[in-house]
């Protein structure tokens, strides 16, 4: 456990505690706390983040945004990834999506000709990237006008305000693997509407169904954040968009960079403003509670109020995508001399950031420069392929009408031949006859395509 302690308002360097002992005593500014991520062990995150300070000290600037980086480095580093070891996205017992995972497996029928995003390394230098995320902020009139001018990266469902709008993107990232939400993203857009259009894409996703509606596919970064690049792993957090958008702007070399749409929450009322004093709730008791997934949720409230500047009801997962991208800005501005602006509802990602207001932006070139490079495919499927086949076929030789399933092949995604079924609880399993059909016959399927691939791939 790591103690982040702020002695009193008016301190001007806060402590850190590592297990109980001292460990330093930075003067507080942004670039000390900005610089904690990368100083602190990770092994010593993942066991949490707890900040002791007198609430009288939201009322200091520094002091604030010490406490939205302390919740940040709890929520990325010890309280998601709590949460998501019980959830479908990893090797728990909860049965992963059947469709999801089917999916997952015919897209490594692509891997050998899905190149990786590095080979788009500074494909958009000497140009300024429009980073379009889908907030109410997202101004349509302005990509329209300036789309010859600007590299425009869409970010989730932006590829289909942008595309139902007449403004193909240039490049589109999508790190959302399930179904439903593909679905949703594209279904209504034109089968030719993004013929000339860069995808990024995880590759667990159900890239199949649609990878010819676009002019290329590349393999993303697989997890948040990002510094893993093996093809789909067993074990996997789901990432953010928005910090995967920033990461592939900063990827195409770009610049500056402009982001529209990314609002993290909503503004508040001005009445419901006045009512509250410098304000960030439930940050320090939720350190005190036993679980972290109690006191953050995905959708829980969490108000945030400083002076004028910053009044905004937003939610956990907002707030760890502004201050992982504010940190990221602050280290690209000083290493790099990286300019980025922002346009949004709620000023989150400008308030106490290097990160500027859009219209302090400077003028436009006059052209945009997007060079698509021959990509030599990455990615062989056979050993991920080989490792799925030897496990779903373990789980072949147990499965059998009225007899117990091992707990070792109960373990996703190898269970999600079970998932729907009704008695299934992630436990001890015994398939009923219908149950058995049902799985039997995902089974197959699965082995069969698996003996598919690497019958290709040889």
């Amino acid at each position: 456990m790591i103690r982040i302690i702020l002695d009193s308002p008016e301190a001007e360097h806060f402590h850190v505690e590592v297990d109980g002992k001292r460990a330093g005593s930075p003067r507080l500014s942004f670039a000390s706390i900005y610089l904690l991520e990368v100083q602190l062990p990770l092994h010593l995150l993942q066991d949490g983040v707890r900040l002791d300070m007198d609430p009288a000290g939201l009322k200091n600037r520094l002091a604030f945004e010490l406490s939205l980086h302390a919740a940040y480095l709890h929520l990325v580093y010890h309280a998601w990834p709590r949460l998501y070891s019980r959830s479908p996205f990893r090797a728990g017992p909860l049965p992963q999506n059947f469709d999801q995972a089917f999916h997952g497996l015919r897209t490594l029928t692509l891997a050998r000709s899905m190149p990786h995003c590095h080979h788009l390394k500074d494909t958009a230098k000497g140009s300024a990237i429009l980073l379009a995320s889908p907030g109410p902020s997202l101004d349509l009139d302005f990509v329209a006008a300036n789309k010859d001018r600007l590299v425009v990266v869409a970010i989730g469902r932006a590829i289909g305000i942008l595309a139902q709008a007449g403004i193909p993107p240039d490049v589109c990232y999508i790190q959302d693997t399930h179904p439903p939400t593909w679905h949703t993203l594209l279904d209504d857009v034109d089968e030719n509407a993004l013929t000339d259009t860069i995808l990024v894409v995880n590759p667990a996703a159900p890239v199949p169904d649609y990878a010819q509606r676009f002019q290329a596919v590349y393999k993303a970064w697989n997890c948040h954040p990002f510094e893993t690049d093996e093809l789909p792993k067993l074990e996997e957090s789901p990432p953010s968009a928005t910090t995967g958008g920033y990461s592939l702007a900063r990827l195409l070399g770009g610049h500056p960079i402009i982001s529209q749409g990314a609002d993290c929450g909503s503004p508040l009322e001005p009445e419901r403003a006045k009512e509250l004093p410098e304000h960030f709730n439930s940050l320090l008791n939720a350190h005190e509670a036993p679980d972290p997934n109690q006191a953050y949720g995905f959708y829980s409230e969490i108000l945030l109020r400083f002076g004028g500047e910053l009044a905004v009801s937003t939610m956990p997962r907002y707030l760890d995508c502004a201050q992982w991208v504010k940190s990221r800005a602050f280290r690209d501005k000083l290493e790099h001399g990286l300019e980025f602006y922002d346009q949004s509802l709620t000023g989150m990602l400008c308030f106490n950031s290097v990160i500027q207001p859009a219209d302090q932006a400077p003028p436009l070139p006059e052209t945009k420069r997007l060079a698509l490079p021959q990509s030599p495919p990455t990615a062989d499927p056979r050993p991920y392929a080989e490792a799925l086949l030897k496990r779903f076929s373990s789980v072949d030789k147990f499965l059998k009408p009225g007899e117990p399933i091992p707990g070792v092949s109960l373990r996703a995604p190898f269970n999600c031949i079970f998932h729907g079924v009704k008695d299934y609880d992630g436990t001890r399993f015994v398939p009923q006859p219908d149950d058995y059909d049902l799985a039997r016959e995902r089974l197959d399927n699965i082995l069969s395509t698996l003996g598919d691939i690497l019958n290709q791939a040889s």
